[in-house]
């Protein structure tokens, strides 16, 4: 009778314990995630801001090479 009771108590304390593991695997793998969504969602918005940076710098470059080349076609006029 003492030996069942033991031998539940034992069953019901290794259910508790890995109900217990699986619950904190769940969190560590849900702060994994959402570690990774931050890490990508920073990185995404760096990228973006750098292409912006780029496109603001193609687009200024391009302006230089255009008024340099009006200046070019107004000096080869006179």
């Amino acid at each position: 009778e003492t030996d069942g009771c033991l031998s539940s108590v034992i069953i019901a304390n290794f259910q508790f314990d890995y109900c217990s593991v699986h619950v904190s695997t769940v969190i560590s793998h849900v702060s994994q995630q959402f570690r990774f969504l931050v890490f990508f969602i920073v990185t995404q918005w760096v990228v973006s801001v750098q292409w912006n940076y780029f496109y603001k710098l193609e687009y200024l470059s391009l302006m230089v090479v255009q008024v340099s080349l009006n200046g070019l076609k107004r000096c080869t006029k006179i």
